[in-house]
C-alpha cells in the first residue's frame, strides 16, 4: 500500500489534521496550518513606483511555506517589463516571470510550490516606476 494522507478531523482551533499512514504501518498526525488568501499579511498594496513584497517568515524546523497562487495587478502599462519573482530564502529565485501590461493577472501552481524547510519565502512584484501602482496577493500556507 502506498503512503496516504487523510484529513481526519479538526483540532481545538478548527484547523485540519492530516494523518499519514506509511507502508510499515507507522501513523503520524500532523496539524495542517493554513492562512486564507486576502489576509493583510498576504497582500501588499504600496504607493506608486514601489515594489510590492509579501514575505512569509520561516515556519520553524520541518515547516515549509507553500504557495498555491499569486495574483497581481498594475494600474497602468509599465514603460518596461515588471518582474514577478518568488525566492526561497534571500537570493534563491525559484520562480520569475515578467509582467508587461496593465490590469490583473494570476498564476496558479498545481501542484503547489513548496519552499525549503525553515526558510522564508519572498514574493516580489518589482516597481513599475513612474505612476504605476503594483499590487500582489498570495494564497499561501505552511505544512
Amino acid at each position: 500500500m502506498a503512503n496516504q494522507n487523510i484529513i481526519a478531523g479538526i483540532n481545538d482551533n478548527n484547523q485540519p489534521r492530516a494523518i499519514r499512514v506509511s507502508n510499515n504501518g507507522n501513523i503520524t498526525i500532523t496539524e495542517v496550518v493554513t492562512t486564507k488568501p486576502g489576509l493583510a499579511a498576504n497582500v501588499h498594496e504600496p504607493a506608486a513606483a514601489t515594489p510590492a513584497v509579501v514575505t512569509k517568515a520561516a515556519g520553524g524546523a520541518g515547516v515549509v511555506n507553500v504557495i498555491g497562487q499569486v495574483a497581481w495587478s498594475l494600474s497602468e502599462a509599465p514603460a518596461a517589463h515588471v518582474n514577478l519573482m518568488i525566492e526561497d530564502g534571500v537570493g534563491t529565485t525559484i520562480f520569475s516571470v515578467d509582467v508587461t501590461s496593465a490590469g490583473p493577472g494570476f498564476i496558479s501552481f498545481n501542484p503547489p510550490m513548496r519552499g525549503s524547510a525553515n526558510t522564508a519565502m519572498i514574493i516580489t512584484l518589482a516597481s513599475g516606476a513612474g505612476a504605476v501602482i503594483g499590487k500582489v496577493s498570495v494564497h499561501t500556507w505552511t505544512e
